[in-house]
């Protein structure tokens, strides 16, 4: 890891995830504590996993199997909606959101923004998550992004409009993108939890190039995040970055995904500090 990443990493206060409730009491919007998971159980050697975009019930059954190894999960829904669905069918996010309080402590439900009209404009997005918000169990988090660097700025305004009235999401941030370090940092100092990720091959206007440049840039940012006291999860899906930051920064929360060679749970990786796994829903 180059030294211009090294850096003295500050202790994260927990006051950052203990927000009262803001201006939305009502619908009980509010930041719970968000502690760290626990470190895993490989559990035994026979544990599978399921598909790719497993339905509701199996990626149920698959939070359950992982919170039994103390590994925590987030249940990841990010294709997008169509705008023209009806209502039956953008009703269920929020039956998503709220069928969370079923699941063990620490589940996280991921949505794509475009899901929620972004592309409509942050009104229509902002009115459409916090119905969603409203069926989120307290103590749950929401996991917000988007895949469109056109919509970027759009969708960091969305997070801190929420973020003022103690929304409790996780914004995620591709580090690709020149702009992320400035809203990384306006995320940051809303108190907004930021999932890191390399984000994908873009225009070079706009994204550093693919490969080391986007690299350095990731692990700057996690560095410069992590030092300053912010909450940061590593959701790279490139194993060496991923371990050099773990080596310089001390045990992080990071990300993996359910599909791969190897179940999660035997991952070295979740041997030395809180993991999270990604499980993907198939669409509604």
């Amino acid at each position: 890891m180059p030294d211009t990443v090294r850096m003295v990493v500050a202790p994260v206060s927990r006051s950052a995830w203990e927000a009262p409730a803001g201006p939305r009491t009502g619908r009980v919007a509010r930041r719970a504590p968000w502690p760290a998971p626990p470190r895993p159980d490989p559990g035994p050697a026979g544990w599978r996993q399921p598909g790719a975009g497993a339905g509701r019930d199996e990626a149920f059954a698959t939070v359950r199997a992982l919170a039994a190894r103390g590994l925590a999960a987030t249940l990841d829904h990010p294709d997008h909606l169509d705008p023209a669905a009806p209502p039956p069918a953008r009703d269920h996010d929020r039956r998503l959101a709220a069928a969370l309080g079923g699941l063990p402590a620490g589940t996280w439900l991921a949505l794509d923004l475009g899901r929620v009209g972004l592309e409509e404009g942050p009104a229509r997005c902002r009115a459409e998550l916090a119905a969603i918000l409203d069926a989120l169990p307290v103590g749950c988090w929401l996991q917000v992004g988007t895949g469109d660097p056109a919509r970027a700025g759009a969708a960091v305004d969305v997070v801190l409009a929420l973020a003022e009235e103690s929304a409790p999401l996780v914004a995620t941030v591709p580090a690709t993108l020149r702009r992320s370090a400035a809203d990384a940092r306006l995320l940051a100092e809303a108190e907004v939890p930021v999932r890191l990720v390399e984000g994908t091959p873009s225009p070079p206007a706009i994204a550093h190039p693919w490969g080391p440049p986007t690299d350095l840039a990731y692990a700057r940012l996690a560095a410069e995040l992590h030092g300053d006291g912010a909450r940061v999860l590593l959701a790279t899906r490139r194993a060496a970055l991923r371990d050099a930051l773990l080596a310089t920064l001390g045990p992080v929360e990071v990300e993996l995904p359910l599909a791969g060679p190897r179940a999660p749970a035997f991952d070295p990786v979740t041997r030395h500090g809180p993991t999270r796994v990604a499980v993907p829903l198939a669409s509604c």
